[in-house]
Order: structure tokens, then sequence, then C-alpha cells
């Protein structure tokens, strides 16, 4: 039996496929117009915490995100694309995480940025995590045992 081959289009960043190329392109036409048939929101948002910030924006596959880091001259981090079933509120959650852990002062067990509980308790498993690889650190073990051990905490 002999295997068809799908081809593929990109237009405007968006792949279709098909099997021919004018399939392919109304695949891509059809998801175009079904990223703007969702009557979503594609307003940028910019979270900032103790002097960091990150960037979210919707594109056509999903939402992405890039960090902005002022130590370095605001120097935009590479961005960060998520899966396409994600909400926007997953998103930003995700966002304000990491943007706590940046801003951790090494002493606090939750963070006032932080609203919900599972942002608090993403937070403090990674505390957690940060105080025992130290310990470990501290105590002489390498990177590979001291990072087994903070993961078994």
């Amino acid at each position: 039996m002999r295997k068809m081959r799908v081809q593929t289009v990109s237009i405007c960043g968006v792949e279709g496929k098909g099997p021919t190329k004018r399939g392919a392109r109304e695949d891509a036409d059809r998801q175009i117009r079904q990223a703007f048939a969702d009557n979503v929101d594609y307003t940028p948002s910019i979270l900032s915490f103790r002097g960091n910030a990150c960037l979210v924006w919707r594109s056509i596959g999903g939402y992405c995100s890039a960090m902005i880091y002022p130590d370095v001259n605001g120097r935009i981090g590479s961005a960060c694309y998520y899966s396409a079933d994600l909400t926007r509120e997953k998103v930003l959650q995700s966002c304000r995480v990491n943007l706590a852990q940046l801003g951790w002062d090494g002493v606090e067990d939750s963070s006032p940025f932080l609203g919900g509980a599972a942002e608090q308790d993403d937070f403090h498993r990674w505390v957690r995590f940060q105080r025992t690889y130290k310990v470990a650190r501290d105590q002489g073990l390498g990177d590979v045992e001291a990072h087994r051990i903070a993961c078994a905490a």
C-alpha cells in the first residue's frame, strides 16, 4: 500500500496540513479564522515584582511570555510558548510563580506577590527544594547528589 505524503503550508506562522497544497492552505486558513472567532482577548499583560517583569501575550497558536531582567540592562529573555489548551489565567499563574521565585529574598516561606493557595503551594515546594539543595551543597555534596536529595524532600 502506498503511503500518502502530507503537504504543509505556513501562513503567518500557522502551519496547515493536508493531502494537497490547497488542502494545507485551507487548514491554515481554518486555524487563523478559528483563532479570531473564539473571542479571545489579545491584550498583552505585564506583571512585575521586585524589579523583574514578565510580558504575557496571545498569539494565534496560544499564549506566550518573556521575562524582562533589569540586572542586565532590561534584556528580554527568550519567549516561552505555552500549550494551546492553557487558559490565560493558568499562564498568568505560572508567570506570577516564576516572578516570585526570581524575587525570593532567601528567607520568606510564602510570597506576598502570590494570591491563591495553588500559587503559594507551588512557591513553597520550590523554596523547600532550594533550601534542601543549599544544605546538601554546604555539606560538600556534588550537584547531582544534592539535586537528588532536594527532589526527595
